[in-house]
């Protein structure tokens, strides 16, 4: 989730009475991403970015994998 508010994709706002409870919204620069590419593509094109690297452990290979989306 983080990855995707520092590109501007979402914005996360707490419920002012319950700190429990987060709001997302889709932003407009994600709003021109997903009409711009299909899920496919997107995965596609994330998969072909990990797969040119090497990773000492899942974690680094699932953040790089949300980074590339």
């Amino acid at each position: 989730m983080q990855v995707l508010q520092r590109k501007g994709y979402v914005q996360k706002i707490s419920n002012s009475n319950d700190g429990r409870i987060v709001h997302l919204s889709l932003l407009e620069a994600g709003l021109d991403l997903v009409t711009e590419l299909t899920p496919l593509d997107a995965f596609n094109q994330a998969e072909q970015e990990v797969a040119k690297q090497s990773f000492s452990s899942l974690e680094d290979a699932l953040h790089a994998t949300l980074s590339a989306l």
